[in-house]
């Protein structure tokens, strides 16, 4: 049997109002050489008897393979998608956002044999479909060397899986895969080992992907530190991957990425480390790794939390940041404040 260009890789949980919209996106599209690995994630909603419904109605049940597993997570969902998918490409799209018709064609057409990422933009919608905003990337198309010194003009993009077609023998060669341990960011953490593996970017001016904003999302809640607390596991070895002067150059001219790490590479590592009782001696040292001084010195705070966090951290104040930490969890919770401080 013929491979498919593109495996689109969707996982799904209790999305019973967006799933069918998202299927039906897939299925109008111009460019049809796809396959599509959707899992369902333990729904306990309606969400697996309406795509059966859809496959049906569409009589696309040849372009679709369905997997189940017992909840677990999107990154566990996505990491078994990822064992089944047999195209050259992989797109992942998630159960509530939507492809415009031309999407696939669009990336398809910049899927050459030298890239192996092709990077687009996005069109926020509400939880109806209404446009808040549009992002578009400034074209580019060179070696990864190049790219990291204007990773910014991907405007926060390289954080996100949408939208970008990853070259799937990349992905199995090096062993790439979703950190299930992260429960938030594990899109970023991916990223940062994908790119250790890139010689080649592609980015396009396209926004035909319609990510779509609900209030009861993952990325829209409440984060805790602790659900980040692996997150240096995949931004060391990323940085190490450069010289020290790279490094510096890398860091200086992208302050948006080199605040990404460090909101998620270092402050929430430390909180915690603390919090779960990590001897401080092997914090003290992760904090005086050369990595972390140099996002330290490279980092523009954009709020008090930001800015408190960062005069301890370059002090290696442990007491202290330990104490917020700590008092956060003690009675924030309950308090407008905590949600707050914790959205950073």
């Amino acid at each position: 049997m013929k491979k498919p260009f593109i495996s689109i890789i969707i996982p799904c949980y209790n999305l019973q109002e967006y799933i069918q919209s998202c299927l039906e996106s897939v299925f109008a599209q111009t460019f049809q050489d796809y396959e599509v690995v959707l899992v369902d994630d333990g729904s306990t909603d309606a969400s697996a008897k309406i795509v059966s419904q859809v496959l049906e109605a569409s009589g696309r049940e040849h372009q679709v393979r369905l997997l189940t597993q017992n909840n677990g997570g999107v990154a566990r969902a996505r990491n078994l998608a990822l064992a089944e998918a047999r195209g050259e490409w992989v797109l992942f799209l998630d159960g509530d956002d939507e492809l415009e018709p031309d999407a696939l064609e669009g990336l398809a057409a910049k899927a050459t044999e030298e890239t192996d990422w092709v990077c687009a933009g996005r069109t926020l919608v509400d939880e109806e479909g209404r446009l808040l905003e549009t992002v578009q990337l400034v074209p580019y198309a060179g070696t990864v060397d190049s790219w990291c010194a204007r990773m910014d003009t991907m405007q926060g993009m390289y954080v996100y899986l949408f939208h970008k077609l990853y070259r799937r023998e990349l992905i199995l060669q090096n062993s790439i895969h979703f950190d299930e341990r992260l429960r938030v960011s594990e899109d970023l953490a991916f990223n940062l080992d994908y790119l250790q593996a890139v010689r080649h970017i592609t980015q396009v001016a396209d926004a035909s992907y319609r990510y779509r904003v609900r209030k009861g999302s993952l990325s829209h809640r409440v984060v805790m530190p602790s659900e980040h607390q692996n997150m240096d596991e995949h931004v060391e070895p990323f940085l190490a991957s450069f010289s020290a002067e790279e490094q510096q150059k890398l860091l200086s001219a992208n302050p948006i990425f080199c605040h990404y790490l460090w909101k998620f590479g270092v402050v929430n590592v430390v909180e915690a480390g603390l919090l779960s009782g990590v001897p401080k001696l092997r914090l003290q040292t992760f904090l005086h790794s050369d990595w972390v001084k140099q996002l330290n010195e490279q980092v523009q705070p954009q709020s008090t939390k930001d800015r408190l966090s960062l005069r301890h951290l370059k002090k290696g104040q442990l007491e202290e940041q330990g104490t917020l930490a700590k008092i956060q969890y003690q009675w924030l919770p309950k308090t407008r404040l905590y949600q707050l401080l914790q959205k950073l």
